[in-house]
């Protein structure tokens, strides 16, 4: 089972992989594999929800919070509101304020971040404004620009609790930013745009909207295909 990994490692087939190492009780190779292609070939190929499943089967001995954080976000990507938090719970009781996050500069906005966004319900909007505003404020703490996501994410809360003027205000400035939008992740562009279009809509600023709808509208195309 060892060396049928290692072949389907080889051949980019890292589902097969994993799935071996876990049949071989290989459980610490297995999540290492996970953690390492979690970026750059599950969620691409939209395959959260295997990746969610190989968690589960996991001893919680081999899940650090890297992996816990990543398994968080991949429950958020399936709409699975109880995995985001029970993983974050996980996350957040074995990590430590040294603990990295890929592109991430604070450990601990990281995690409020992805609690507030998919952790929490509609009812709780308000309450998820304040907690990613504190997110922002330690992931810029000394001076920094800080994980893109984190003002997204903010602009985001502030539309879900209908506050859609402040939501187009923040989402369009990060939106006019061709330089520093280049760098998102493509579902992160999307995302990011359908919620300025929604917010500009119900803001009466149609016209900034339909500006960004142009802009996006090749983007997503090409993720659609």
């Amino acid at each position: 089972l060892g060396h049928a990994a290692d072949w389907f490692a080889a051949q980019d087939r890292i589902d097969d992989a994993v799935r071996h190492l876990l049949r071989a009780g290989r459980d610490d190779d297995a999540a290492e594999l996970m953690l390492r292609n979690a970026e750059t070939w599950f969620f691409p190929r939209g395959e959260a929800a295997i990746y969610l499943k190989f968690g589960e089967e996991l001893s919680g001995r081999v899940v650090g919070p890297a992996l816990a954080f990543s398994l968080a976000y991949s429950a958020a990507l399936c709409g699975d509101q109880a995995g985001v938090n029970r993983w974050l719970d996980v996350c957040e009781a074995s990590g430590t304020c040294a603990t990295v996050v890929p592109g991430w500069h604070n450990f601990r906005s990281a995690v409020l971040c992805v609690r507030a966004g998919f952790g929490m319900s509609d009812a709780e909007s308000a309450r998820s404004v304040v907690i990613v505003r504190h997110a922002l404020a330690l992931e810029t703490e000394g001076g920094g620009a800080g994980h893109p996501t984190v003002r997204a994410a903010l602009g985001a809360m502030l539309a879900r609790d209908g506050r859609f003027d402040e939501a187009a205000t923040l989402l369009l400035d990060l939106w006019s930013s061709p330089r520093d939008r280049k760098a998102w992740p493509p579902s992160l562009v999307v995302q990011g745009a359908g919620t300025l279009m929604i917010s500009l809509v119900e803001a009466g600023r149609g016209e900034e909207c339909d500006r960004v709808m142009r802009e996006a509208a090749p983007l997503a195309d090409t993720v659609e295909r």
